[in-house]
């Protein structure tokens, strides 16, 4: 089962201040956007997906973690709008994905955990008897959604669907709590999964010099999915001569082609990965699953 998470974020006016734009307000030590990445990686969603009306100032704050930035206009201050853009461009490629505001950055890995394990077509976390973010959907409940135009969001949207919504009760008030709320934020903070110890690898692969970890794992990904080194650049927040270096960097040390080029097209060109780049892709996939879960399972052994 493949799980995947939307953030949607809209800055009403990057020209505020860093203090003024919920995303980039500092939550603890880290920035709430920060937050909710981290947030979700710690519970094992790695296919993290961000879209605002503001993509570059965001990536500013955030372009080195893992995440992949959504193509959107900026002319908008609709949160809906952002989320249907998203679930378009995200529909079918994952089994379940949970959504996301980029104000609410204070629920737990535990919470994501327990939505993760439901297979219902939506599934909401409640905290005494009120419901919270983020929420779980089906893939095939997104096609439902995108032609609801009711006026009352996303919420509206899934109270229109006639589906099989599930609320989850959760131990977590962090799920209801918004950047803007003073009640309880400091408790929450506290409690958080994120100011507990727990193990941070970066799982990394070389010769003479690396030329495989997560950063590449992921440009690899998007070539794969959009057919382009610059869009797949665009959408990790790189520019296109880093993403060219990357590729270079691991076809000489590989001593194969990971990509075949082929000619025209409307950005110059397309790309695809050969058999070679998509197996040593699964490969270090499928490892650096296996050396998060052993680091997890000795952890407490040591700091427990």
């Amino acid at each position: 089962m493949k799980l995947g998470a939307l953030i949607v974020s809209v800055i009403k006016n990057e020209y505020e201040g860093i203090n003024r734009i919920s995303a980039l307000k500092k939550v603890g030590d880290i920035s709430a956007i920060r937050r909710i990445v981290l947030t979700f990686k710690r519970a094992g969603i790695d296919d993290i997906y961000i879209i605002s009306n503001q993509n570059e100032v965001l990536k500013k704050e955030i372009s080195k973690v893992g995440v992949t930035f959504i193509p959107a206009e900026s002319g908008s201050e609709d949160m809906f709008f952002y989320v249907k853009k998203g679930l378009q461009y995200l529909e079918g490629k994952t089994d379940f994905l949970f959504i996301m505001p980029s104000s609410v950055p204070l629920f737990t890995a535990a919470t994501v955990k327990k939505l993760a394990g439901m297979k219902c077509d939506v599934s909401m976390p409640v905290n005494n008897g009120v419901s919270g973010h983020p929420i779980l959907i089906r893939s095939d409940v997104v096609h439902e959604i995108l032609p609801y135009n009711g006026g009352q969001g996303l919420s509206g949207a899934i109270k229109s669907l006639g589906r099989n919504v599930k609320k989850i009760e959760v131990e977590d008030s962090g799920i209801l709590i918004y950047e803007t709320d003073a009640r309880d934020f400091s408790s929450a903070l506290k409690n958080h999964s994120l100011n507990k110890f727990h193990p941070e690898l970066r799982i990394q692969i070389g010769r003479e010099k690396i030329f495989m970890g997560p950063g590449v794992e992921q440009l690899l990904k998007l070539i794969d999915e959009t057919g382009s080194i610059r869009l797949a650049c665009e959408f990790m927040g790189i520019s296109y001569s880093k993403g060219r270096t990357i590729i270079d960097t691991m076809e000489n040390q590989l001593g194969y082609s990971v990509l075949e080029r082929r000619q025209g097209g409307e950005y110059g060109g397309s790309s695809v990965l050969t058999p070679e780049g998509k197996d040593i892709m699964k490969r270090y996939s499928d490892y650096e699953k296996s050396i998060k879960k052993y680091a997890e399972d000795i952890f407490a052994d040591y700091f427990g």
